[in-house]
């Protein structure tokens, strides 16, 4: 095999393993998003003024991590990113605490598993 042959099959190795990993973690951000739903399935007529805003924040904030991994974006993008959706889950929390104990308690356990997973996500971006 010729040293041209090896390079190019080295690079189309790593241009194969790259993209791979980062649509998989772009993949796993939209599995997030049905949870992101749920929650706001949760919102009562009362609640949704509070909640809402605050969904339409996190599901942007979702949009844009996929994107930015999935175009393998900055990697300080992506703790921008990471940073406003945990500060709206944390928003998102301590707005519904105020109201039904049982629907807070719902919302919160909600959040904290897509918090978690965010976190897991984010971890395994490539730096």
């Amino acid at each position: 095999m010729s040293f041209f042959s090896k390079l190019k099959a080295a690079i189309e190795s790593m241009w194969k393993k790259a993209p791979a990993a980062e649509v998989a973690l772009s993949s796993a951000v939209n599995f997030v998003v049905p949870f992101v739903e749920q929650l706001d399935a949760l919102a009562t007529p009362e609640l949704a003024p509070i909640i809402n805003p605050i969904l339409d924040k996190v599901k942007t904030g979702l949009s844009a991590l996929a994107v930015t991994i999935k175009g393998v974006g900055p990697v300080a993008n992506v703790q921008s990113i990471t940073t406003s959706i945990t500060t709206n889950l944390t928003a998102l929390e301590q707005a519904v605490q105020i109201k039904d104990p049982a629907t807070a308690t719902k919302i919160n356990s909600i959040a904290a598993l897509i918090g978690g997973e965010i976190s897991a996500i984010v971890a395994a971006v490539p730096a």
